[in-house]
């Protein structure tokens, strides 16, 4: 008899998600106050906005990823995608805040412009690697070598191989 149950990863990324939106609760009037009452928009704002609430709606994704019922198998297209989009938001959130951080450093090294191509240089090589390692895919293991456990976990199983368990 098979048991679908919560996996210990699975409950920290619920309770890391309810605090992390606790923590947008908490803030939100401060927010409100200190910048969409602001007569003029600016670079650091759309900055703000952009990893604010891109972080807080990656989270959707992170649910269904968590809860999904995967009834095809450890490779369905459904769990595919929704650890791709996570994945995706990710890096989109990294590139925010590496803009942030070279705005920051160009800012106080006077506007010199080859610090600012030195770093603009590094983060496209950063960005180029980390496209490459969302696109890239090893194969599947054989279903001999997946690692069996007891229970069925509810959500989208990382599957780990015999050699990766032990």
């Amino acid at each position: 008899m098979h048991t679908q149950a919560i996996s210990p990863a699975t409950s920290l990324e619920v309770a890391s998600s309810v605090l992390f939106m606790y923590d947008y609760a908490l803030t939100f009037e401060k927010e409100i106050d200190l910048f969409w009452h602001q007569s003029r928009r600016t670079w650091p704002f759309a900055f703000f906005i952009a990893n604010r609430y891109i972080g807080l709606l990656s989270r959707i994704p992170v649910f269904f990823a968590s809860f999904y019922v995967n009834s095809s198998g450890l490779y369905s297209s459904v769990c595919s995608g929704l650890l791709i989009s996570a994945h995706l938001v990710v890096t989109v959130l990294q590139i925010i805040g590496t803009l942030v951080m070279i705005s920051r450093v160009y800012a106080f090294y006077n506007r010199d412009r080859r610090v600012a191509m030195f770093l603009i240089a590094v983060t496209s090589i950063a960005t180029g690697m980390s496209c490459w390692a969302l696109s890239y895919r090893r194969p599947p293991p054989s279903p001999e070598q997946i690692a069996i456990g007891l229970d069925t976990h509810a959500g989208c199983p990382d599957p780990m191989t015999t050699a990766e368990y032990a």
